[in-house]
């Protein structure tokens, strides 16, 4: 499941004010370990090495499958969000808003 996630900008007398970002504690635990998932298979695709996880395409284009990384080596991607801790939600959670949506 996806869900959109608006963000609207208003100008009043020269100061621009944001609204609609939501907190990281509005988050569902879901919405947060997709955002994790995602961090670290973008992590691994900057690498430049293909095959992070097993659904991800190989530069043939057929699928990965048990040839990638997920789980055998150390470093491999978060591959699936039942891989994400709830500790991790947790700390994400509690880690200070670097600006942007997330």
């Amino acid at each position: 499941m996806r869900t959109m996630i608006v963000v609207g900008l208003l100008t009043i007398g020269g100061h621009a004010i944001a609204f609609g970002q939501p907190s990281q504690k509005d988050l569902t635990d879901e919405q947060i370990a997709q955002f994790i998932v995602t961090q670290s298979r973008n992590k691994h695709a900057a690498t430049g090495r293909p095959c992070g996880c097993p659904d991800d395409l190989q530069p043939d284009g057929n699928r990965c499958g048990q040839r990638s990384a997920y789980p055998r080596l150390a470093g491999a991607p978060t591959c699936y969000t039942t891989d994400v801790t709830k500790a991790e939600i947790d700390a994400y959670r509690k880690r200070p808003r670097s600006g942007g949506l997330w």
